[in-house]
């Protein structure tokens, strides 16, 4: 053996480091072969020549013959840019860069392509080879990340929009604006729930629209135009959404239209006002599937924040309502008060007047300024019942409202005034008022009418009346009077003495 070998003129060591090489070399092989990364060769033309396992896995194929002779540029997305980088490549020797690679049925895929160009011992090209590896997940969870963070982005905009906004369509606009401007949808629009029709009514959009709201129908019922995402979310007051608008069977009434402007997803949010349903935010996006756990619970939030802003808004409408309709009813009732016949006198817990209207002032004839502080209990009123006794102690009808807490009415008092030197006469009602969880009057207020020449007018006619009756009864004629009966109502004393009939027998 060593005599061949050295007559061939190879040393022993020649040869072991041959051996090493081939060892190497087929180490080589054996490493590509098995490679979890696609490894292909091709000529200088783009032919393919070999590719390893992972490859044909990766593309879904399943021999090499399958794709062995055929042109690399034919398994990428654009043919185009494929002949592109493989004439860069031959001109610059290598490249390297991202993807979209076409599987064998024709699904796209993101890769991560090295390539570089093959030499011979002598430096002069053979061919060219690539190494790709498979960036879906990558792609996936960068692709979340964007929309996350472009969602955390949408979500600060509403936000700043809840605080600026002057009403609820202002708001409405801007939501649909930045949806499109920070959120990165293709188009966003809101519609509000008509309740008696069943139907959806447009409130605002932005974005590609291309008159798509102008033919959509949603309605709110279990009809196939109320169980698309919109529909869904107003009626079971949650978000819906729908990962593939070309194969979700409840896009059917829209999916062409949808599809063909550029709509492959979308999401519902529904908000509320007072905890009702009122309407729901609808966002479309570009792609499908853009939706994982962490955006479901971003968008959830962005229709809690819709509703509270909503909610505030309302609140702030009732507030101003309220108090619209509070200064209506204190200008009715200052009117009221101002001008009213009746006197009215507001005293507080012990018995001291607080203010009074102008027919107070000029029924006891004191303005409010002589009034103010003074008690019912005040001995200058000079009280009277009557029978001319006195208002003894809380006995007045606004003191004893307050004592027992309980309306008195229907009083009858003189009240003496300096300025006419007499009493006036008033019938007198009083009600005590109460703060809210107070079992206590924290005032009252009383309310009188003067019945001072009802009473003179009474008094006067019942003097005329014993006048007229006296001179009948001591007339020296017979007086007899009769109603329309025939009944007897007067029979003078003369008429008795003349007539032998007493009175009583007759009347």
């Amino acid at each position: 053996m060593t005599d061949l070998r050295e007559s061939r003129g190879v040393t022993a060591e020649e040869l072991e480091r041959l051996r090493q090489r081939v060892a190497e070399l087929e180490a080589r092989d054996q490493a590509i072969r098995f490679s979890i990364n696609g490894i292909a060769l091709s000529d200088l033309s783009g032919t393919l020549t070999f590719v390893n396992r992972s490859f044909l896995q990766m593309w879904g194929y399943e021999e090499a013959r399958e794709v062995l002779g055929r042109s690399a540029a034919s398994f990428w997305e654009s043919e185009d840019v494929a002949e592109r980088i493989i004439q860069a490549l031959g001109e610059k020797g290598v490249w390297a860069g991202e993807m979209t690679a076409k599987r064998k049925d024709g699904e796209r895929f993101p890769v991560q392509l090295s390539a570089a160009v093959v030499k011979n011992p002598t430096g002069s090209p053979i061919g060219m080879m690539g190494s790709f590896v498979d960036i879906t997940e990558r792609a996936r969870a960068e692709a979340r990340v964007r929309s996350v963070t472009r969602l955390y982005a949408f979500l600060s905009q509403i936000n700043q929009a809840m605080v600026r906004s002057k009403d609820q369509d202002d708001l409405f606009r801007t939501i649909c604006r930045v949806a499109i401007e920070f959120g990165g949808f293709r188009m966003a629009w809101i519609g509000l729930r008509d309740v008696v029709a069943g139907t959806v009514r447009p409130a605002a959009h932005a974005g590609h629209d291309d008159g798509y709201l102008e033919l959509l129908s949603v309605s709110t019922g279990s009809v196939p135009e109320g169980k698309g995402p919109t529909g869904s979310a107003l009626r079971e007051g949650t978000l819906v959404v729908c990962y593939d608008v070309a194969t979700d069977p409840r896009m059917e009434p829209w999916r062409h239209e949808a599809l063909a402007r550029g709509y492959r997803s979308s999401a519902a949010i529904p908000f509320r006002v007072k905890d009702q349903v009122v309407g729901a935010l609808s966002l479309y996006a570009s792609d499908e599937g853009f939706l994982v756990e962490e955006e479901r619970t971003l968008l959830t939030e962005i229709g809690i924040e819709v509703s509270f802003a909503l909610d505030n808004m309302e609140r702030a409408r009732d507030r101003t309502r309220a108090e619209a309709a509070l200064r209506q009813s204190e200008e009715t009732y200052r009117a009221l008060f101002e001008t009213m016949a009746q006197g009215v006198v507001y005293q507080g817990p012990d018995g001291r007047i607080l203010s009074a209207n102008p027919a107070a002032e000029r029924i006891l004839g004191l303005t409010l300024e002589q009034m103010q502080g003074r008690s019912s209990l005040d001995p200058r009123w000079r009280a009277i019942r009557e029978d001319g006794s006195d208002f003894a102690g809380d006995r007045h009808p606004a003191m004893e409202s307050l004592r027992t807490g309980k309306p008195v009415s229907g009083v009858m008092m003189g009240v003496f005034l300096p300025t006419q030197d007499e009493y006036r006469w008033i019938l007198v009602d009083a009600v005590p008022e109460f703060l809210p969880g107070e079992t206590r009057p924290h005032r009252v207020y009383a309310t009188f009418t003067d019945v001072t020449e009802r009473r003179k007018a009474q008094a006067a006619l019942q003097a005329a009346k014993e006048y007229a009756e006296n001179l009948i009864d001591t007339a020296n004629s017979i007086v007899v009077g009769m109603d329309a009966d025939g009944n007897v109502t007067v029979f003078n004393r003369a008429a008795e003495a003349i007539t032998g009939y007493s009175r009583s027998e007759l009347q």
